[in-house]
């Protein structure tokens, strides 16, 4: 009991039927709420996880991978579940599992598609010594502040352009 209140035994049917009913009504919305949660979570994984497998897809486009069926089968040899959708540097993540997957299945890829994460990998859109960034997102550029957004204006124009269809100038 709590302080303050003094117990009042039920003395009829219909007081206990109430009783019954406002406490199962309280514990249904107490349920349902844990449920609504549950869900939520789920569905937010899911989207994390959807998100995540459009990112990566569009970094094996990126690296000549542009067919389907063998973005799903490098996606089945990849450990994918370790790469974070939004993450700046999933490209970096991406040429490092191609190599694993390239290491450890050998002739799984063509030569000429094996990625090289050695030091003379060549196909740098940067000049020697510049930092090559990775594309960024529209979830990525909307979540910037407006500080990042200006420290960041390079990229978000060529993001733009490509968005638009024209080749940026890098």
């Amino acid at each position: 009991m709590t302080e303050g209140k003094t117990f009042e035994p039920i003395t009829t049917q219909e007081e206990f039927d109430d009783r019954i009913k406002t406490r199962l009504a309280r514990e249904r919305d107490k349920w349902s709420k844990e449920e609504g949660v549950t869900f939520v979570q789920a569905e937010l994984d899911r989207l994390k996880a959807a998100n995540r497998d459009r990112d990566v897809r569009e970094q094996l486009a990126a690296n000549g991978f542009t067919d389907s069926a063998q973005q799903d089968r490098l996606l089945r040899l990849m450990d994918v579940d370790k790469m974070t959708s939004g993450d700046l540097r999933l490209d970096v993540a991406v040429k490092a599992e191609l190599a694993s997957v390239s290491e450890a299945f050998p002739g799984i890829l063509p030569p000429e598609d094996a990625p090289s994460m050695g030091g003379g990998s060549g196909g740098s859109r940067n000049p020697v010594g510049g930092r090559e960034e990775a594309e960024l997102t529209k979830e990525q550029i909307e979540a910037m502040s407006s500080e990042e957004r200006r420290e960041n204006m390079g990229r978000i124009d060529r993001w733009l352009q490509r968005q638009r269809g024209v080749t940026p100038n890098i």
